[in-house]
């Protein structure tokens, strides 16, 4: 029993930091353009206008008291470097630990400085107080309340202004479960989602590795590997379409493209809104997936051309089987080859209907091909 606890100890202590890459990771991928995020200098991660102290604790119920040397450690840290962050609006302590009901820091965050330094002010009064000697955090509170000429009671409220407490955060499972369905990565098959997040949490582990005092982690930098790996992700594969709810309203001007008038030419006007609202989806879905990859658009171009390319050979078909040309026959053949179309027409694995159907869309907007068979297309 007594061996074991090392390596379980170990093994807690490699999850923290894992805990942190992985915060590193989403942060990274919600920053704008042109950020910086950096790692271990005057904490555990800080940005432009925040600083971070992460904690995790593997129990759920884990519980973030009064004496926890999480929050005092933190605090003094940020006492400590006050001056080198004047610059940034918060500091946060982001931590797995649950604050309950009766703790002293339940209404932190919603409390003014002075508020703020009554709570802490109390607990120092208590920990005094008591029969405990709590060893491991008394430096640090010695440190927060040991004001002179140079660190004043001043000093310490605009800290306290600063300090948010960011309790109750998912844990490093949880958290590695959401950053697997993040919209950053709709690109990616599910099957291939682990491999990508390990390859940028090593990509922010090696910034440390080659540059140790200077853990910066350049947003731009990483979306550019993320791109890389996009392509290594997409190239070769069929587009892998997500299923996912998004804004269909109709622009006016989607009923002037050409494939609706190529619809309405059969005529088939009962169909008309459905092509719209296909349409629009499709072109919808393609832009979110391309904000995140630029990629895809060069393989949903190829789905499209392979529409056109199964379209033709399905009108020639089509055409071959008309023996008489009468213009009721050529109506209902037309209308045929559309549904017929919506209904075989493949482009890819595993395509939604109604993205399938406007890929088919999108290609009789920019191309020759009509739905309307006409004499010239049934003579030899």
């Amino acid at each position: 029993m007594i061996g074991n606890n090392p390596k379980n100890t170990a093994s807690l202590s490699q999850l923290g930091n894992l805990y942190q890459y992985l915060i590193a990771l989403k942060i990274c991928i919600e920053s704008a353009d042109g950020a910086i995020v950096n790692i271990e200098q005057f904490g555990d991660l800080t940005t432009e206008d925040y600083n971070y102290e992460i904690k995790h604790h593997a129990d759920p119920a884990y519980t973030l008291n009064d004496a926890h040397i999480d929050f005092w450690k933190s605090l003094s840290n940020w006492v400590n470097n006050r001056e080198l962050l004047s610059s940034h609006s918060k500091f946060i302590l982001l931590t797995s630990a649950i604050v309950k009901d009766d703790s002293s820091f339940k209404n932190w965050n919603q409390s003014e400085p002075e508020e703020k330094f009554t709570v802490i002010s109390g607990i120092l009064e208590a920990i005094n107080n008591s029969k405990h000697e709590y060893k491991t955090i008394k430096p640090y509170l010695n440190g927060i309340f040991g004001f002179n000429d140079s660190y004043t009671k001043k000093d310490l409220l605009a800290v306290l202004e600063k300090l948010v407490i960011k309790h109750s955060f998912e844990n490093a499972e949880d958290l590695y479960s959401n950053l697997l369905d993040h919209p950053a990565f709709l690109f990616a098959k599910d099957n291939k989602k682990p491999a990508l997040i390990r390859s940028l949490i090593g990509f922010i582990v090696e910034k440390g590795v080659y540059s140790p005092t200077e853990w910066d982690i350049e947003v731009n930098e990483f979306r550019e590997f993320l791109r890389e790996q996009a392509r290594k992700s997409v190239n070769n594969e069929v587009l892998d379409f997500p299923d996912i709810k998004i804004d269909t309203e109709i622009d006016t001007d989607t009923y002037e493209k050409d494939f609706i008038k190529k619809i309405a030419d059969i005529p088939y006007p009962e169909k008309v809104s459905e092509a719209a609202e296909n349409y629009t989806y499709t072109q919808n879905v393609l832009l979110v997936m391309a904000e995140r990859n630029p990629h895809v658009l060069e393989e949903f171009s190829k789905q499209v051309n392979e529409a056109g390319i199964q379209l033709s050979n399905m009108k020639e078909i089509i055409c071959l089987e008309i023996e008489d040309i009468d213009a009721k026959k050529l109506i209902r053949k037309s209308k045929l080859l559309y549904n017929k179309a919506s209904l075989e027409v493949k482009t890819g694995q595993n395509v939604p209907s109604n993205i399938q159907k406007g890929i088919i869309h999108t290609h009789t907007d920019k191309s020759d091909f009509y739905w309307k068979i006409k004499e010239v297309d049934v003579e030899d």
